[in-house]
């Protein structure tokens, strides 16, 4: 009949053929009915390709789509119950939440910005000298190596004329942001990707970058201090 067996079932001898109209027609290992009345309710819960060409719907019938029409029903009302609002109106008062949400993750990334620049600041103002060059070792508080990045670039701003380096503890692991402003790449050869490599090595790290911002990391957060005094000497090493 040209049937084709699209899963992975195994079939006997003697096989169902289920064929609907001229769209359809494959052999059949499930469960069938007499007529779809007698699935009852029916009701869609997922619907997508198995392969090229062929999609597949999946669905529940009679009592347990009853049963999740009702369970949908008490969500519902939760829901009514929590937003303060009509049925109706729950998709509206939700897109107002999500923006709401939105504004006050703007406003809080401004206030954290402020409060790291603030904290960098005090960083420039305390920074130390070795060979002529100022420079800022810091261990410091960052959720993710972007806002790492970010305190770096306020250093830089900070700093003027400098070698920044942070270290974080993100996730357990050891995160650096090493930076060099401007006057010392030009005057002094001094590249943040080759400092950051001997910088990192002192905690098992490993990493690299452009001469004005690198970046590197590893496993061993437990020695981010002996890393970062190890700073003065590894510059000096690179003045010649």
């Amino acid at each position: 009949m040209g049937a084709m067996a699209i899963f992975s079932e195994k079939y006997g001898d003697v096989v169902r053929v289920i064929q609907i109209g001229d769209y359809s027609r494959e052999l059949c290992g499930g469960t069938h009915l007499n007529s779809t009345g007698q699935a009852g309710l029916f009701r869609m819960i997922s619907e997508g390709s198995t392969a090229a060409g062929i999609r597949r719907i999946e669905a529940v019938t009679g009592a347990v789509a009853a049963a999740q029409m009702q369970a949908d029903r008490r969500r519902e009302e939760k829901l009514r119950n929590l937003l303060q609002c009509r049925s109706e109106a729950i998709e509206t008062r939700v897109e107002e939440l999500l923006e709401q949400k939105k504004m006050l993750e703007r406003q809080l990334g401004y206030l954290k910005q402020q409060l790291s620049q603030g904290e960098v600041d005090q960083f420039a103002a305390a920074a130390k000298e070795t060979a002529g060059v100022k420079f800022v070792a810091q261990k410091v508080t960052a959720v993710d190596v972007n806002e790492l990045k970010s305190m770096s670039d306020g250093l830089r701003e900070s700093l003027q004329s400098g070698v920044g380096v942070l270290a974080a503890e993100i996730n357990g692991k050891v995160s650096f942001v090493c930076i060099v402003t401007d006057d010392l790449i030009q005057e002094k050869k001094l590249r943040a990707g080759d400092l950051i490599k001997k910088i990192a090595a002192q905690a098992g790290a490993t990493g690299g970058g452009r001469p004005h911002m690198a970046l590197a990391g590893g496993k061993d957060a437990g020695k981010i201090e002996t890393a970062l005094a190890a700073v003065p000497e590894i510059i000096q090493d690179a003045l010649g």
